[in-house]
C-alpha cells in the first residue's frame, strides 16, 4: 500500500456539490485523504463485510492487500525492465490527469439560454471533466491495479505500485505519448489492449495542450 502520508491532498471534509441525489447536497463527507487515513488507523474498515455486516479483513490481511513495496520511487526501485516501463507509464497516466484538470479550469463555462446549445456535446469544458472521470477510471485505476499485481522481479515476493511522479512530456500534446507508451508495453502488459482496455481508452481521449 502506497503510504497514506504521499497523498497531498487536503484533509478538511467536502460538501457535496456534484451531481448526487438531491438530498446529498450540502451534507458534509470526509475527503479522501481522511477516509484513508482512518482505514490505516483502524477506525473504518476497508469496505469488506461478513454476512451480518461484521469487517471482514483487518487492513494489513493478506488476502485482501498485494505485496506491493512501500513508498515506490522509480529513480532508485529495483525491477524488471518492463515493470520499470509500466511504472513510468503510470506517471504519465497520472500526469495527463492532472493535466485534463488543468484544462478544465483554464476553460471558462459557456453561459447557456435555455435549449440553445446542448451542453452535453457542444460544451469544451463539459467534454473535458467527463474525459477526467473516464481517465480516471479508464487509465489511472487499471495501471495501478496492473502494477499492484505485477512481481519487481519475476517470481520474487515484492509487487510493483503506481509512484505517482512527475513526468516530463516530451510534447505540448501529450496524448499521442502516452499511446506511444502504451503500444511499447502491450507485448509484456496485454491486458492493456482490447476493445476496453487502457489503449483503446487512450484513443478516445481529447488532445489537450499543456500550457
Amino acid at each position: 500500500m502506497v503510504r497514506v502520508a504521499r497523498a497531498q491532498v487536503m484533509t478538511d471534509p467536502i460538501v457535496r456539490t456534484d451531481d448526487h441525489p438531491p438530498e446529498e447536497l450540502g451534507k458534509w463527507q470526509a475527503s479522501h485523504y481522511a477516509k484513508f487515513s482512518d482505514i490505516a488507523k483502524g477506525l473504518d474498515g476497508i469496505g469488506v463485510v461478513d454476512d451480518n455486516g461484521k469487517q471482514k479483513y483487518a487492513i494489513d490481511d493478506a488476502e485482501v492487500i498485494w505485496p506491493v513495496l512501500d513508498d515506490p520511487d522509480l529513480k532508485t526501485v529495483t525491477a524488471d525492465k518492463p515493470v520499470k516501463d509500466l511504472m513510468e507509464f503510470s506517471n504519465a497516466v497520472y500526469c495527463y490527469v492532472l493535466a485534463l484538470l488543468d484544462a478544465i479550469y483554464r476553460t471558462p463555462m459557456e453561459a447557456l439560454a435555455p435549449k440553445s446549445l446542448d451542453p452535453f456535446t457542444k460544451s469544451v469544458r463539459y467534454g473535458y471533466e467527463r474525459a477526467f472521470i473516464a481517465a480516471m477510471q479508464g487509465l489511472l485505476y487499471p495501471v495501478c491495479d496492473l502494477l499492484v499485481r505485477t512481481p519487481l522481479v519475476a517470481n520474487q515476493p515484492v509487487h510493483a505500485g503506481p509512484p505517482f511522479q512527475y513526468y516530463a512530456f516530451t510534447t505540448k500534446k501529450p496524448k499521442a505519448e502516452l499511446a506511444a507508451l502504451c503500444e511499447k508495453l502491450l507485448p509484456t502488459f496485454a491486458a492493456l489492449g482490447g476493445d476496453d482496455g487502457v489503449q483503446r481508452q487512450i484513443a478516445l481521449l481529447p488532445d489537450i495542450e499543456l500550457p
